[in-house]
């Protein structure tokens, strides 16, 4: 007898039910998880920008607006812009990484753990009415925690 809830009592779920689980401590790791979002995404146009400099130094040098002296000197500032962009590249994709997998985790262990209380809250016939049984639950949930 599995228990399924009449579909009048289902609620649909709402975007703040996803941080229901998110533990107070980890509001910076969302803060710093959010501003590396937009500083990742603010890089890319940042380098669209480069790029275009560097063809418009092609352009003005083909058409013999510039010469060879300046345009060396204007194409070494923008590829020491590019190598330095390329290390915020990496450094701001990085803390983006850390940041939302730090916050993630944090989210997904506290959901295991209410999960289990609420678990060990039960009535020992809901466990024995399960289709696979509680040996096959009490292990997945075991190496989920864990």
């Amino acid at each position: 007898m599995d228990f399924e809830p009449e579909k009048s009592l289902r609620r649909t779920a709402l975007w703040k039910g996803l941080f229901d689980f998110a533990p107070s401590c980890c509001s910076l790791s969302f803060l710093f998880a959010c501003s590396t979002s937009i500083l990742a995404g603010l890089l890319t146009p940042i380098q669209a920008i480069l790029f275009g400099k560097i063809f418009q130094a092609f352009v003005t040098l083909s058409s013999g607006l510039i010469s060879e002296k300046d345009f060396y000197e204007l194409i070494s500032r923008q590829c020491l812009l590019l190598a330095l962009l390329g290390f915020g590249y990496c450094l701001v994709h990085s803390s983006f990484f850390l940041f939302w997998e730090r916050f993630g985790a944090s989210t997904a262990r506290n959901a295991s753990i209410s999960m289990l209380k609420a678990l060990v809250g039960r009535d020992i016939y809901w466990f024995e009415n399960q289709r696979d049984g509680i040996n096959s639950l009490a292990t997945r949930i075991h190496t989920s925690v864990l």
